[in-house]
């Protein structure tokens, strides 16, 4: 069970959530002397291990928190004409996430990539380059890809983009292949 996020703090909470039962100080608690700090908790959750320790540090620490974990998301292709536009519905499970989620499409050649993000069901709207949305605990995230194909005039190309999924500092690449057509 996490420290509350606000409010006040005791050490005899830092202590319980550490898993402790005798004296501690403050220093020992948050440089890891008494139990190792998890890691698993967002930087902002959890204390910094440097001189001056402040309660403050252990807001919402949760030493039982475990590591962000993504699902299965296969790479996939998308082919677009001169100025077409096509979509892509995509969707992903995370595990144990805490914090934003932040997606990326990087920019290439033979189309622009962007993607649309929600937890609750697939968009329609607000594509961008990168989004980030707020996901903790165990979520789908869904996601409408957007590529708008190259002008190329009759010069078809490929372009593999590397757009990546970070929550608590674990990434998840897919290979989105955009494809102009020269349509």
């Amino acid at each position: 069970m996490a420290i509350t996020s606000s409010g006040a703090i005791s050490m005899s909470d830092i202590r319980t959530e550490l898993g402790d039962s005798g004296a501690i100080s403050l220093k020992e608690a948050s440089d890891g002397t008494i139990a190792t700090i998890n890691t698993a908790n967002d930087a902002a959750n959890r204390p910094d291990g440097s001189a001056p320790h402040a309660m403050s540090e252990f807001y919402s620490y949760d030493h039982s928190a475990t590591s962000a974990v993504w699902g299965t998301l296969n790479n996939f292709s998308m082919a677009a004409g001169d100025g077409a536009t096509v979509t892509s519905n995509q969707q992903i499970t995370l595990i144990g996430g805490s914090g934003d989620t932040v997606v990326t499409c990087p920019t290439g050649f033979f189309g622009v990539l962007t993607v649309a993000v929600s937890t609750s069901s697939t968009p329609s709207s607000g594509h961008a380059a990168s989004k980030t949305i707020a996901m903790s605990g165990n979520q789908t995230l869904y996601m409408q890809f957007k590529m708008v194909g190259a002008e190329r005039a009759g010069n078809p190309g490929t372009s593999a983009r590397n757009v990546t999924l970070v929550n608590s500092g674990v990434t998840k690449t897919v290979v989105v292949t955009c494809i102009t057509t020269g349509d």
